[in-house]
């Protein structure tokens, strides 16, 4: 295996730094990732020098800087679906009085890259850049089923069904159902499937040619009991319109959405 170049070492230092809250040291660092400590030390100065590291004082552990906050931002930023989003998020917010989210695919799971906070709301939630398993979502759950059976087919044999929760589906024929149900109905559900007492319903974005490119979704707490009652079919139906106009906003013209 060839060996790596600083440009690999360097990101590899900078996703340790990422998952570590209170710094890492040099040492550190050098043990887990196997680099010659003077190399760890090259590469932290010239990424301090560019912003992308920063140290408290001398000889504190290392963190992740703000430059990589200023390079976030301006990805989400030029991202034309989060623009073309997020007036319709804030819509939804206010209406249904529920927090709201953008969630795209990334691999095996859905990551959140808008978020909006209806009126009058305490404080919004720290899920910008959340990760979560496609099966074990909502907006998870309606990319994979619009994807169609084959896509389904394929996550299930290389990726699985690991449980999150206790909720999580984990067997195959019962998620294949639920992927039939969640193309039947237009929107898929999440009861506690991701996290303790939270429930969400969520719908297809549709990019031109009609290929799934994201999800618009709300959570409530599964003590409201909404799933499974008239107002389930309700809230639904206004993410459902949500999608559909975020979906035409991106260039979809078809007269479904799904």
């Amino acid at each position: 295996m060839p060996e790596s170049t600083s440009v690999e070492k360097a990101l590899n230092i900078l996703l340790q730094l990422s998952s570590a809250n209170d710094g890492v040291s040099v040492s550190q660092i050098a043990s887990d990732l196997g680099y010659p400590p003077y190399t760890v030390v090259r590469l932290l100065q010239i990424m301090r020098e560019m912003g992308f590291v920063w140290q408290e004082k001398p000889r504190a552990p290392y963190k992740i800087g703000y430059r990589i906050l200023e390079l976030a931002g301006n990805l989400l930023e030029g991202m034309e679906l989060r623009q073309a989003a997020r007036p319709f998020l804030h819509d939804l917010a206010s209406k249904l009085g529920l927090v709201t989210y953008l969630k795209v695919p990334s691999g095996p799971h859905v990551v959140t890259v808008d978020v909006a906070v209806p009126p009058l709301a305490i404080a919004a939630p720290d899920e910008i850049g959340r990760r979560l398993p496609m099966h074990a979502c909502s907006p998870g759950k309606v990319i994979l089923a619009f994807r169609g059976d084959q896509e389904v087919d394929k996550y299930i044999q290389q990726v699985g069904l690991t449980p999150v929760t206790s909720y999580t589906i984990t067997q195959p024929d019962v998620f294949l159902q639920e992927m039939a149900l969640t193309r039947q109905r237009g929107y898929a559900i999440n009861r506690e499937e991701s996290g303790a007492n939270i429930d969400s319903i969520a719908a297809p974005i549709m990019r031109f040619d009609g290929k799934v490119i994201a999800a618009v979704a709300v959570s409530f707490s599964a003590r409201q009991g909404i799933l499974g009652t008239a107002q389930e079919q309700s809230i639904a139906n206004e993410v459902i319109g949500a999608a559909r106009r975020i979906s035409f906003a991106v260039g979809y013209r078809a007269d479904r959405l799904v």
